[in-house]
């Protein structure tokens, strides 16, 4: 489901339905309906989307763990058998290196393979991302909301002006979000096969070894242990197990159910239908700081394990006697020092505190107050959907930000791996 999700039919087909909801717009006229319409589609869009997101982030990160776990174990296993080695069995093991084929294959992940079409799309995608993650869009986004801020008084403020603003966050919560599933599963794609090659490349390499010296002992089983976690922390991880699971697409169905049994009780009108937007955009703003929370933490375990396997790499080419092969990062040096990179890796990790997950509850919890005084009115419900609709439009920028980092850093450490092998 995470990989149909991310496909290039479901990017393509929510990019038309946008252009043709505007041409409706266009033709018809801006009309109150015709903007709700959009902010519940949008809502349900990007709490279907988070859920998604929710686990194709889970499974990422378990593949990521097990292919580290089995290199580490892989590791072991040939620093044991090196040791048995004689000298000369050694020179043995040094004359079947096959660089040329290694980076062969490498040169094969990182290229682009397809039609020229498919090839230029990428290509656009990806500049895309690093649009969408830049500082000067996260720039762009907070004067577009002051901006709006300013217009309120010329509209006294009043539920026009708001649908304005959910509106346009509505459209920029579906493009961004629908781009980050795309995107995500594009290099998640790219990283699979550079695992894959990986694996090929370290089984190749255990075998010859175990050909020399007739070894069959199994490898050893490698433990990762988990860190620490508060209790929040364990708390925000069994939501995000919860919202990833088949429980939590069945407690939305549920949901939804109730909303269309209630329909003909309000009427179908524009209050009925702000009620699912309103439901859908407070519980996808929380997953959004629950995905960005989680995210950053699976990134810090999987750093901690890569460090971890990059020791034992070192540690047997220097058993070997041999200078282990130096990867270029001079291009991801120059940008860590650049001061907007420094700025956007601020956001990037200040989104991620539990207390700033807790902060996001606390506006929750004042915006029902508000809506609930307000007895769910049309009023009430789009105060307890702005505020919300537009950070969670910034966290989304923020997201692709985090994503982009991510996944830079993960190009050079598992092409390093790869090179080393």
């Amino acid at each position: 489901i995470t990989n149909a999700a991310g496909s290039y039919i479901v990017f393509i087909t929510t990019i038309v339905l946008l252009v043709l909801w505007a041409i409706l717009g266009g033709v018809f006229g801006a009309t109150q309906t015709w903007q709700i319409v959009m902010q519940d589609a949008s809502s349900i869009q990007c709490y279907v989307s988070d859920t998604l997101l929710m686990r194709q982030q889970q499974n990422g990160f378990i593949e990521l763990l097990k292919t580290i776990g089995e290199l580490r174990s892989r590791n072991q296993t040939l620093v044991r058998i090196l040791r048995t080695l004689s000298p000369g069995q050694r020179h043995e093991v040094l004359a079947h290196r096959r660089r040329s084929v290694i980076l062969r294959r490498r040169q094969k992940v990182d290229s682009k393979d397809g039609p020229w079409l498919k090839k230029w799309f990428d290509i656009m995608c990806d500049g895309m991302a690093i649009a969408f993650g830049s500082l000067p869009s996260l720039a762009l986004y907070v004067v577009g909301v002051g901006i709006w801020i300013v217009l309120g008084k010329m509209l006294a403020f009043d539920n026009t002006w708001q649908l304005y603003m959910n509106t346009g966050v509505a459209v920029e919560l579906t493009l961004t979000s629908i781009f980050l599933q795309h995107v995500r599963r594009r290099h998640t794609q790219w990283l699979r096969e550079t695992l894959r090659n990986i694996e090929d490349v370290d089984c190749e390499l255990e075998q010859r070894i175990r050909s020399i010296t007739g070894d069959a002992t199994p490898n050893e089983a490698v433990i990762l242990e988990p860190p620490a976690r508060r209790f929040v922390e364990r708390g925000i991880d069994g939501y995000a197990h919860l919202v990833g699971s088949g429980l939590g697409a069945t407690l939305s169905f549920a949901v939804f159910t109730v909303w269309l049994g209630i329909g003909h009780v309000l009427s179908w009108n524009a209050n009925w239908l702000l009620i699912i937007g309103s439901w859908t955009g407070l519980v996808g703003f929380v997953d959004a700081f629950v995905l960005r929370n989680v995210g950053y933490r699976q990134h810090c375990i999987l750093d901690d394990q890569v460090r971890a396997l990059e020791e034992q790499d070192f540690a047997l080419y220097s058993l070997l006697g041999l200078p282990a092969p130096k990867v270029d990062c001079s291009e991801s040096m120059k940008m860590e020092k650049r001061l907007n990179y420094r700025i956007s890796n601020w956001f990037v990790v200040t989104t991620a505190k539990w207390y700033v997950l807790l902060a996001a509850l606390g506006v929750v919890a004042l915006v029902l107050a508000v809506a609930t005084a307000l007895r769910w009115s049309e009023t009430g419900q789009l105060i307890a959907n702005t505020p919300t609709m537009i950070i969670e439009g910034f966290l989304l920028l923020v997201l692709i930000q985090a994503h982009n980092i991510a996944i830079v850093k993960r190009w050079f450490e598992f092409g390093a791996v790869l090179e080393r092998r």
